[in-house]
């Protein structure tokens, strides 16, 4: 059955409600119409649905079933003209972001124009993010290009770089394969089981292949990202075990296409850390903006948290077998509109005279302890991140031989009182997709 916390899975999962997000404010009146939707292709095994449909068995077991709203669904025509761009619901949200930064660090906010700094990719859906993040941190309604908003770039080493890099490509396409784990996990009983269980919600026997649940999953929750006030009648068909047993398939192909399955994405990550570095230090001399914001993809949030050793479990993550307690869950590190904050601060106490520079980091609003006790030492973040000052792409060459150390699996390893903020710098992801393709 489709409960609470179905529902509140669903909005990790699915949709672009932050993890811990707080109630919105009043938005903005605006004339904007953005809206995102899989291809329809995604959704071709529902050309047949009202056979599915009729199918269903009215005496279902499941009380929150509703057949009516099956047979009366129907693919809305819009959404084939706007495949992968922002919803009105992801504008507001990344609107309320910005309102919400703009509340929590007001010495941030300047008349000077030159004190910002914002770039996005060059799709639709980030460039209208750093919009609707932008007017939402400074009242300003500017579009790329404008002011605050830097162009995008054909190649992007600091956000995108995995789209110049033919290593990574050849590496993605052959070892490790993570189809082979999803297909591992198609044969395991958890699956299976999950399978009869829908099946028998719905009155089929032995039809759902797992191609045409996994359908049926992504039609329930990116469909709900274009109309988030109305429930999806494709996710009544769904326990709360159904989805927990679903997500994991996106975890491990994001695992090993983005995350720790490959060295080489760890790599990947270290150019958005060593502009993170070079943006301290020099605020840390007196130079820099006030402000640094980027827009990208879920690929490139997943690889900057394996730089720097984010949401990493005692194990790897295979299809054998579902770990409930994992860390890794994408569903929660990388729902739409995660966020990746770094604040300076400098701090002083009445007993010093000299202030102190101290680094904090947030994911999703939510502190993160990269040091211990939560906020860096201005020593303890040179320390840590020094090392990706030297951060390239050379290794992204293709060789004429596979080299193992880039193709290898990476086996995990077993408040002061401030005065003012001198820097923030925000990493988003507001990619828009069912599955991890390199974007």
């Amino acid at each position: 059955m489709y409960t609470a916390d179905a529902e509140r899975r669903l909005h990790c999962a699915g949709s672009r409600l932050l993890v811990g997000r707080r109630p919105p404010d009043t938005y903005p009146e605006t004339q904007r119409t953005y809206a995102f939707s899989m291809s329809k292709s995604h959704c071709r095994v529902f050309s047949s649905h009202p056979i599915y449909v009729t199918s269903i068995s009215v005496d279902s077991s499941s009380p929150h079933l509703d057949v009516d709203d099956l047979r009366g669904w129907a693919w809305d025509d819009f959404l084939d003209n706007t495949t992968s761009h922002l919803t009105e619901i992801g504008f507001q949200e990344l609107f309320q972001l910005g309102r919400r930064l703009k509340n929590k660090y007001p010495n941030l906010i300047s008349d000077d124009l030159g004190k910002f700094y914002f770039r996005s990719t060059a799709e639709q859906r980030t460039v209208a993010s750093a919009e609707a993040f932008v007017e939402g941190l400074t009242g300003a309604a500017l579009g790329a290009g404008g002011a605050l908003v830097d162009m995008p770039r054909p190649d992007d080493a600091v956000i995108r770089p995995y789209k110049m890099c033919l290593k990574y490509e050849e590496i993605k396409n052959t070892y490790p394969t993570a189809e082979d784990h999803v297909k591992e996990f198609y044969r395991t009983t958890e699956f299976q089981l999950m399978v009869q269980d829908v099946e028998e919600r719905i009155g089929l026997r032995n039809e759902l292949t797992p191609k045409k649940i996994i359908a049926l999953y992504d039609l329930c929750r990116f469909y709900r990202s274009f109309e988030i006030s109305r429930r999806s009648p494709w996710c009544a068909i769904f326990s709360d075990a159904n989805l927990v047993t679903l997500e994991y398939i996106d975890d491990i192909r994001h695992f090993y296409k983005n995350g720790y399955g490959s060295e080489i994405n760890c790599q990947l990550g270290t150019t958005a850390l060593k502009v993170l570095f070079e943006r301290f230090e020099a605020v840390y001399d007196g130079v820099g903006k006030n402000f640094v914001g980027y827009f990208t993809h879920d690929t490139m949030m997943e690889m900057v948290f394996c730089a720097m050793g984010l949401f990493r479990d005692d194990f790897n993550v295979t299809g054998a077998v579902r770990w409930p307690t994992r860390k890794w869950r994408t569903s929660l590190i990388s729902p739409f509109a995660t966020n990746l904050i770094a604040v300076m601060y400098k701090c002083t106490t009445a007993r010093e005279s000299v202030a102190e520079r101290m680094v904090q980091f947030f994911h999703n609003e939510r502190e993160l302890a990269v040091c211990a006790g939560g906020a860096c030492s201005w020593e303890q973040f040179e320390d840590k991140f020094r090392v990706y000052a030297n951060a390239t792409l050379e290794f992204c060459e293709p060789s004429d031989d596979s080299s193992p150390d880039s193709q290898k699996v990476l086996y995990p390893k077993g408040a002061k009182e401030t005065s003012s903020l001198t820097l923030g710098f925000l990493l988003i992801r507001v990619s828009v997709r069912p599955s991890v393709t390199g974007t």
